[in-house]
């Protein structure tokens, strides 16, 4: 379990740092700010989570992602990418670079610390955070497992992914075009049947009442206990 700095933040500016760690500080999480390289690289094996702000002057972002997910440590870190970049592309380039998650300036904050314990749940990171009790549903990134109370379920890949993205982000309901672009890369596949069939598929094997589905919108994350 980690327990010492167990999300570290590197920001290009300042100010947006200091509001991003005090915050995540004041809600009970170990947080801890580097300015440079050498103290990103001192710090990560000590972390969760790592917060790393775009239009870093000193290396690139996606890049820095993508070095980290590369080397398939046990315990590997989740990324989290915050950017102002608006375009589909860096988006995708990032989750595809190896970021578990992409958020867009300006942060907003209490949505952004629920993106952090959605992030906690998937891994049943220990983080020092007292949350009460443990969530019913978790996915285990490491042995690709959904875990529902005390019993395990094993989905196809693209299956996994697609729960995988709705518990990223547990509040939001997905449209068709952003789990396309998300997961095959191909805004067509929004107009095709294959969504849904792999939505019915995860009914099948976890239960019809953990994806919930918008009429006309798309599909999102019924919510669960945690």
């Amino acid at each position: 379990m980690k327990t010492s700095n167990s999300i570290v933040v590197w920001f290009e500016d300042r100010n947006e740092e200091r509001l991003l760690t005090e915050y995540l500080q004041k809600n009970g999480f170990s947080c801890a700010a580097c300015h440079d390289r050498k103290q990103f690289d001192e710090l990560i094996h000590t972390s969760s989570i790592l917060v790393i702000d775009l239009n870093l002057k000193e290396t690139d972002a996606i890049l820095l992602c993508h070095e980290i997910k590369q080397k398939k440590e046990a315990n590997t870190p989740f990324i989290i990418i915050i950017g102002d970049k608006l375009e589909d592309y860096t988006h995708v380039t990032a989750l595809d670079l190896g970021a578990d998650d992409y958020v867009m300036k300006p942060v907003k904050l209490q949505l952004f610390l629920k993106r952090i314990e959605a992030l906690c749940r998937r891994k049943n990171i220990g983080l020092e955070k007292n949350n009460g009790h443990e969530t019913g549903f978790n996915i285990d990134m490491e042995r690709h497992v959904v875990l529902i109370d005390s019993n395990e379920f094993d989905l196809p890949k693209k299956e996994f992914d697609l729960l995988n993205l709705f518990f990223s982000v547990p509040n939001k309901i997905f449209t068709r075009e952003e789990i396309a672009i998300l997961l095959w890369k191909d805004e067509s596949i929004a107009r095709q049947r294959t969504i849904d069939v792999h939505i019915r598929n995860i009914r099948k094997i976890l239960g019809k009442e953990l994806i919930k589905t918008v009429k006309g919108f798309g599909y999102g994350l019924n919510k669960v206990n945690g």
